[in-house]
């Protein structure tokens, strides 16, 4: 497989976290762009403590990035980069759940985890080609359940073309420059939406992402934006 500067894969059959691999190398002095994919996962993990169902056939991956410092954005928007480069990568059907999460149909097909780690920041993502995890608390599909025909390999390759130019982009000029490539695939946007933020979750509409990555919910007349949180639309996903 021929990847984009600097990144370099490295495959593994059963592990327990792909994200833990590549946290260990990280520590030992690992350049930006190691790449660590896994047939299945032992201990997936998820945002917020959540487990996240690894069967053999999924795509599961990690990889490495040092984020230089930027005078006007944070290296937390690059979960929105993530996702905007994996929903370019599967295609036309693929929307953004903010800040990171991807849909089809309104259902998770593909999620992402970042983790810090001093100056090291290793990106997790698994997409479910095709399985789908049962009994989760929101709708859930895969590709091949809403008829695209993609290999795990030919994936990671088209979404690490797509990071590649994005993150290029981020480095040099910050979120700002793909903000509206975000937004053309952003899910409820103008709509009403419930935020969770810290214990408490907010209603309202759903108006617009800031060049900070942070999100505008309008309620009863007021606009308040917030900058981590997670959206929320089925009543069963609080």
């Amino acid at each position: 497989m021929s990847l984009p500067h600097p990144f370099r894969l490295e495959t593994f059959g059963e592990v327990t976290s792909t994200n833990d691999i590549i946290q260990a190398r990280a520590v030992d002095g690992e350049a930006e762009g190691l790449v660590v994919t896994a047939t299945a996962q032992t201990a997936g993990r998820g945002r917020r403590g959540r487990s996240w169902s690894s069967p053999a056939g999924n795509l599961y991956c990690s990889f490495l990035l040092r984020p230089r410092p930027l005078k006007n954005d944070h290296p937390g928007t690059l979960s929105l980069v993530v996702a905007l480069s994996l929903a370019e990568a599967i295609g036309d059907p693929a929307r953004l759940k903010w800040p990171n999460d991807v849909l089809i149909g309104g259902a998770k097909v593909a999620g992402i985890l970042l983790e810090m780690l001093d100056d090291s920041l290793t990106v997790g993502m698994g997409v479910n080609i095709v399985h789908a995890p049962g009994h989760t608390p929101y709708p859930v599909t895969s590709l091949a359940a809403e008829g695209i025909d993609r290999r795990c390999d030919a994936l990671l390759a088209q979404f690490l073309d797509c990071f590649a130019r994005n993150y290029a982009s981020w480095n040099r000029e910050g979120f700002s420059v793909l903000r509206d490539r975000w937004l053309d695939r952003a899910e409820g946007i103008g709509s009403t939406v419930r935020l969770r933020h810290g214990e408490r979750i907010h209603e309202g509409r759903f108006l617009a992402l800031s060049a900070d990555g942070s999100i505008s919910i309008e309620h009863e007349g007021r606009i308040e934006q917030y900058s981590a949180g997670e959206l929320l639309w089925h009543k069963t996903d609080a």
